[in-house]
């Protein structure tokens, strides 16, 4: 009919693409305004090292969670963490393109992030006293951190920066680093085996 508006469809994302929710609008829920979960990096590296990584299980179980909160798909966030090693490629794209539609420059590969995940995983299979280098399992997951932080800094919601460490914290770091200094302890008190 003349005078009235024609709709135009613009262009449609691909199917199974990702969309983050566009930021900055007036009426936008919690959930689109803080889209992650959000931790310090003192507070996850120190978190990481001594749960021997199960925080970083702990991290990506919240980043699904708050995924599924914003109601766009069904999906397990349990399940996504327990196998986090697989879902890291995935959690990894979703952070970059959520931050780059918020104009923010991340210069970091979901796959390359997501492989060397998967790599530090298995680490702790290496004998005494190289597995200890799976420590470092956090490493990969530090830009995406850091991605994750810069998006709550351009939002306009109400922002937990979760640096403070709460009595579940203090209990996991001195049960963690406890344990740890036992197993160095055990392996220091081992006797050389001569060949």
């Amino acid at each position: 009919m003349p005078g009235r508006p024609v709709a135009t469809a613009g262009p449609q994302p691909q199917a199974g693409a990702y969309t983050p929710v566009p930021s900055h609008s007036p009426g936008e829920t919690a959930a689109e305004a803080m889209p992650f979960f959000e931790v310090s990096l003192p507070k996850f590296v120190v978190m990481s090292v001594a749960t021997f990584g199960i925080y970083n299980l702990y991290w990506a179980y919240q980043q699904w969670v708050h995924i599924s909160a914003r109601g766009r798909e069904s999906i397990s966030p349990f399940w996504r963490a327990f196998f986090s090693p697989i879902w890291s490629f995935s959690l990894f794209e979703r952070i970059k393109v959520d931050a780059s539609t918020r104009g923010i420059a991340v210069y970091w590969s979901p796959g390359v992030l997501g492989f060397a995940y998967l790599i530090m995983g298995v680490l702790y299979r290496l004998p005494d006293p190289y597995w200890l280098v799976s420590l470092l399992s956090f490493l990969p997951l530090v830009p995406a951190v850091r991605a994750v932080i810069a998006i709550h800094e351009r939002s306009t919601g109400a922002r937990d920066r979760n640096g403070s460490f709460g009595a579940a914290n203090v209990v996991g770091i001195i049960v963690g680093v406890g344990f740890l200094l036992l197993i160095i302890a055990a392996m220091a008190s081992e006797p050389q085996q001569l060949e």
